[in-house]
């Protein structure tokens, strides 16, 4: 669930404002979210630096420090820099301004601060009162918060508005199932479904049978979704794996995956799947060699994923030499990351 809200947020504000915050000559800024979107975060703020000190931009020099802190996880940081970019207005609000403040609130959701995310939320709402999108979150701040009514207005208005954005509609299932109240979940789905089962690809019907927790209608659908074409056929090879996964039977999840790569070896998502399918399975040289195929592949979304998993299957192997040097090299890119410091801790001792 953490990391569909992350990648949500971050699509959706990229989408929103990359062009519009970006424009005019920023050579260190310009550099800087080159390398937010490599994922070097060091040498991002590195490049922010450089730019405060020939005066560039100081609202785009804020909000990148901001996004390189939020991403490594140091949201104390982060908000500090945020709060920084905002005040650096004309007193005009703009769109910049709802960008800083979604991120300003995802910092406040991801250290737990929940009632500061909603009023952060709540503040966006009040301008933009047809907000999906803040709506949804300020849900998901007011669930971990402990209101449980407030979050329900909040999903209902989210779908009411965008009926049917489903990846938002499975979002607040999982939200729900995670807070520990998944008939909530059940019951917006469910009233969403009503309307729509007609009009339902396999893929998709294949996605409410898993979030109503009927798995067997689930595989039925998806297995025809993914003999079909178009787009929808990798999201249908990825959840009739997990499906087949949650079941137990790896077997099964490894034979899609590798159908699918037959075909379209292009994919680090499901190389990823594949390996930790063999990694369950005990084939850990097989395991390493999918993701190594993966990280080959230069999908930055999955680059940290499939890196980690590789140290895992080090592990595992009882290579903790090997595991050691890679969680180093993991450690420059990634330094906030808490289990890669456990794991650097403990193999220091092996």
């Amino acid at each position: 669930m953490k990391r569909c809200l992350s990648v949500l947020v971050c699509a959706f504000l990229l989408l929103l404002t990359g062009c519009a915050l970006t424009n005019g000559s920023h050579v260190n800024i310009d550099t800087g979210m080159e390398q937010l979107a490599e994922g070097d975060y060091e040498g991002a703020l590195t490049s922010f630096s450089l730019a405060l000190a020939e005066g560039e931009n100081k609202r785009l020099i804020y909000r990148g420090r901001g996004i390189a802190y939020l991403q490594t996880g140091a949201y104390d940081d982060a908000i500090a820099a945020f709060d920084l970019a905002l005040k650096e207005t004309n007193g005009i609000v703009t769109r910049a301004d709802y960008d800083l403040n979604f991120y300003l609130a995802e910092s406040y959701l991801k250290s737990e601060r929940y009632s500061l995310a909603e009023s952060v939320y709540s503040t966006i709402l009040s301008l933009k009162k047809e907000d999906a999108d803040a709506y949804y979150l300020r849900g998901v701040a007011r669930l971990k918060g402990g209101n449980l009514q407030g979050a329900n207005e909040d999903f209902q208005a989210a779908v009411d508005l965008k009926p049917q954005d489903y990846d938002r509609l499975f979002l607040i299932c999982e939200a729900y199932e995670e807070a520990g109240y998944p008939a909530e979940g059940q019951t917006l789905l469910n009233g969403v479904y009503e309307n729509v089962k007609d009009t339902l690809s396999d893929y998709e019907r294949g996605r409410f049978a898993y979030y109503a927790g009927d798995l067997t209608e689930a595989m039925k659908a998806l297995e025809a979704a993914r003999s079909g074409s178009g787009p929808e056929v990798i999201e249908a090879v990825l959840l009739l794996g997990r499906v087949a996964e949650e079941q137990g039977d790896f077997d099964y999840a490894e034979g899609i995956y590798r159908a699918y790569l037959k075909n379209n070896r292009e994919n680090a998502r499901v190389y990823n799947r594949l390996g930790l399918c063999e990694l369950k399975s005990g084939r850990l040289d097989a395991a390493i060699s999918d993701f190594e195929s993966g990280i080959s592949l230069d999908d930055k979304t999955m680059r940290q994923d499939l890196a980690w998993n590789i140290i895992v299957a080090y592990e595992m192997k009882g290579e903790f030499g090997t595991a050691f040097d890679l969680t180093k090299q993991y450690l420059t890119r990634y330094p906030t990351d808490e289990k890669a410091l456990r794991e650097y801790t403990f193999l220091s001792t092996r």
